[in-house]
């Protein structure tokens, strides 16, 4: 059947501002962003006399993060996201998420530079900037969904790499503890809400 455009469901449209405590492997930071939806797709699927209904939702989105590792570096990067959510009815969602951005470093204690006739001198900021994609899945429960708050909170694991890093890439392990809070007045998608049945 074709695709119908409807009215969304409150708050499904509106964009979020996204707030986590982020860790890369045990080392500490935080995640700040903003999503906004322009693609929603309602999915009706009908088996004998059980009908199962879902919501697929895209986002494009932007964050700013930094961890803190001890004796390493500090890292601060930023990164457009693109993300693919799928809601059920009970509020529980899944999600993958991808980003592309840019990072830099700030090592973590003094750094020296020695210029060719011998002289030392100290260093300020000491650090790098590097290329930056990352990869994640996540789990969450949008309130919304049973009339609370237009909140979603999530756990999400996932994994970044920097390049070039030396003539290497270095990986990293994240995961992001989190809410989205969905702001009705603010950047009003003009996404549309879309049915299909199969």
């Amino acid at each position: 059947m074709p695709l119908m455009a409807q009215e969304l469901p409150k708050g499904l449209s509106d964009t979020g501002i996204k707030a986590a405590f982020m860790g890369a492997a045990v080392y500490p930071g935080f995640s700040l962003g903003i999503e906004r939806p322009y693609r929603l797709i309602e999915v009706t699927k009908t088996r004998a006399s059980k009908t199962k209904k879902r919501i697929k939702q895209r986002f494009l989105g932007f964050s700013a993060n930094f961890y803190h590792h001890p004796d390493f570096h500090s890292n601060f990067y930023i990164q457009g996201e693109w993300t693919r959510r799928r809601l059920y009815p009970n509020g529980v969602y899944v999600e993958t998420i991808v980003g592309l951005g840019a990072s830099r470093t700030f090592l973590d204690g003094p750094t020296f530079e020695v210029s060719d006739d011998g002289e030392v001198t100290q260093l300020g900021a000491a650090g790098s900037v590097y290329a930056l994609a990352s990869l994640g899945a996540g789990l969450g429960y949008n309130l919304q969904m049973k009339g609370s708050r237009p909140l979603n909170i999530y756990l999400r694991p996932g994994t970044m790499v920097l390049f070039p890093y030396s003539r290497d890439v270095l990986s990293r392990m994240t995961i992001q503890a989190g809410g989205i809070y969905r702001l009705d007045s603010f950047w009003k998608s003009s996404a549309k809400l879309e049915r299909k049945n199969k």
